[in-house]
């Protein structure tokens, strides 16, 4: 890299830490960060997105295939998931007359929202589609038990987490255990999971992990130097104390990891059945133009976006976007930055879309790099609109599933207008008993009153667009 680049590159990488930190904004532009990705900033307005640079998809393709996530990669976790009984049929797929009547009069041209609900799962989330690792691995030990009645395995199973990852883990290693009691070798194998956290995560979410059997560890172990008895205070924090146990003991101890190549073909799937359910309906993705339709999914640690956008690497027609809201946009700043952000800023209000806040993996953000078409930075209380808006009509959600029907609705640019599918993905239902009041209490209100936020927020970000 010649000396004029290297000084390029670092005048980038500051001004993009720079806006990162609050301390410049600039109003209704855009800059290309070190990266070489376009960062749209809208200033005021609380919405910005970074564009990625469109990929040859064939190209891409090639890459997808030696990073371990494919086609056959994503049929084993596939089999996995019905061999251990997690999944036997399709999510569904449904869209709702009143859903698109509002955003064909909110954004001025038909479009059918098509709903992949994946709060029916065991555990109300998405993450049930996670743990394909730890099905890896017990089906490997099933096999050696058959071979060699002698054997015998012992596996911790840990993940750090702030509600449904940690519920997720925890219901698939009852599942294995029901499944090894079946099969009479409970005496063979045995498994245990142990779920670390902060100590201020939501206590229902806390409560249902504990209602599965499952240990939880919000306080470091007495014998850590330094931190007897004290709580773990942040995200971060509990992930390093994972992280550090699933190295001391890989025999013994699994980490399953929130993005990891086996976590994402295992949310591949779904993309898979979207495929499938949307080619039922009539629709053919091969015969859309670019852009045609939209795959808008909650960003978190990147996971179900670099799983989902499978639609988008094998058809051009589809535009994978993922959307997520301070404080818990540590996946979008690591983006925007080109660094890998681990800590959220500094927030006093309360967090309403908990359901995304994970540090990023680096295997997800070098995935979303490669094939996603942008990721989209609204506002928690855009999110807390959309799912009352869902609510209003039948569809209970957490505020986070309600992100990416919130960027849909508030998306003021070209490829929106160009969509004529949206389909978005409901993550998880899992909702304290306050945010569901509150919710359903905003549902009650007339639809005029939701219209008119959305109607308000799409004019602020219009205005924020430089001419």
């Amino acid at each position: 890299m010649s000396h004029t680049i290297k000084i390029r590159a670092f005048i980038l990488t500051v001004l993009a830490l720079i806006i990162d930190s609050g301390s410049a904004s600039i109003a209704g532009t855009h800059y290309v960060n070190s990266c070489g990705e376009t960062v749209y900033n809208r200033a005021d307005s609380g919405y910005e997105y970074i564009r990625f640079s469109q990929k040859d998809v064939k190209t891409e393709l090639l890459k997808r295939r030696s990073s371990g996530v494919n086609q056959d990669a994503i049929a084993i976790a596939k089999n996995l998931q019905r061999k251990f009984g997690v999944f036997t049929r399709p999510t569904p797929l449904y869209t709702n007359q009143n859903i698109n009547a509002f955003a064909k009069r909110l954004l001025h041209r038909n479009i059918v929202v098509y709903m992949k609900d994946e709060t029916v799962n065991p555990t109300g989330s998405f993450k049930d589609r996670m743990p394909i690792r730890f099905y890896g691995r017990i089906d490997k030990y099933l096999q050696e038990v058959k071979k060699n009645a002698q054997r015998t395995y012992d596996l911790k199973v840990i993940a750090v987490s702030t509600g449904n990852h940690g519920r997720a883990v925890a219901n698939a290693v009852n599942v294995v255990k029901n499944f090894i009691r079946q099969q009479g070798l409970e005496d063979k194998i045995h498994v245990e999971a142990e779920i670390t956290m902060p100590a201020n995560v939501l206590p229902h979410k806390k409560a249902a992990i504990l209602r599965t059997g499952a240990k939880i560890r919000d306080h470091y172990p007495e014998s850590a130097s330094n931190h007897s008895q004290k709580a773990i205070a942040g995200y971060d924090d509990a992930e390093n104390l994972v992280v550090n146990e699933a190295k001391s003991d890989p025999e013994h101890v699994m980490l399953l990891l929130h993005a990891d190549k086996y976590a994402i073909n295992g949310y591949a799937v779904i993309a898979e059945e979207i495929k499938e359910q949307a080619r039922h309906d009539g629709l053919d993705f091969d015969k859309m133009n670019p852009g045609e339709a939209l795959m808008l999914v909650p960003l978190g640690s990147g996971g179900i976006l670099s799983g989902t956008e499978e639609l988008s690497a094998q058809f051009p027609s589809v535009y994978s976007i993922g959307v997520t809201a301070a404080p818990a946009d540590l996946t979008y700043r690591s983006l925007k930055t080109c660094r890998f952000v681990r800590s959220a800023e500094p927030y006093a209000g309360k967090l309403i879309v908990d359901g995304v806040m994970a540090t990023p993996e680096q295997f997800s953000l070098k995935r979303i790099r490669e094939i996603s078409h942008e990721v989209t930075l609204v506002q928690q209380k855009d999110a807390l609109y959309a799912s009352a808006l869902l609510k209003k009509y039948g569809i209970s959600i957490e505020p986070t599933s309600g992100l990416p029907l919130a960027a849909l609705l508030l998306g003021v640019e070209e490829h929106y207008k160009n969509s004529h599918y949206a389909f978005v993905v409901l993550t998880g239902r899992n909702i304290s008993p306050d945010m569901e009041s509150t919710i359903s209490k905003l549902a009650r209100q007339d639809e005029q009153v939701l219209f008119d936020y959305f109607k308000h927020r799409r004019n602020d970000i219009a205005g924020k667009v430089q001419k």
